[in-house]
């Protein structure tokens, strides 16, 4: 067991609209022995205008949970599948410490458009991540003094 495996806590139907199909769930993450503190990372899933099914909602957490186990400054996740005149759009939202990222997608099904949609929230955290990481390395190899002309 990794220090980052997720464990659902709590899962919760949509309050402010009980007939249509969302829910929210979050996970704990488990101390991991080094003073850091345990975080509470919230998924919210809606199906704006459309029923809700079972499998699509279980790979976006699945794959949501792979996400926050990478990345974790990670806080709220939230995915929104509606439909539009030709097939389905998936609109993605990533909140956290120092991150706030959001893109969509389209496909034809709706599988394919929440496969989409988390395979680019994926590139962008990744490049935020990197950007963030070596910034201070590039700095500091451009103002290093061994490359003073002389």
């Amino acid at each position: 067991m990794t220090p980052y495996d997720l464990k659902p806590f709590y899962t919760v139907p949509n309050p402010i609209f009980p007939s249509a199909s969302a829910s929210a769930s979050a996970w704990l993450r488990p101390f991991d022995g080094g003073g850091h503190v345990t975080q509470r990372l919230t998924l919210v899933t809606n199906f704006k205008d459309l029923s809700s099914d079972e499998a699509v909602r279980e790979a976006v957490e699945t794959r949501c949970q792979h996400l926050a186990a990478e990345f974790v400054e990670i806080v709220r996740i939230e995915v929104t599948l509606t439909p539009d005149g030709v097939g389905f759009t998936a609109h993605g939202h990533v909140t956290g410490s120092h991150i706030d990222v959001a893109t969509h997608a389209k496909a034809t099904k709706l599988l394919p458009a929440a496969e989409r949609l988390l395979v680019k929230l994926e590139r962008q955290l990744r490049r935020v991540h990197d950007k963030r990481i070596f910034a201070k390395r590039r700095e500091a190899q451009r103002k290093s003094p061994k490359r003073t002309p002389g």
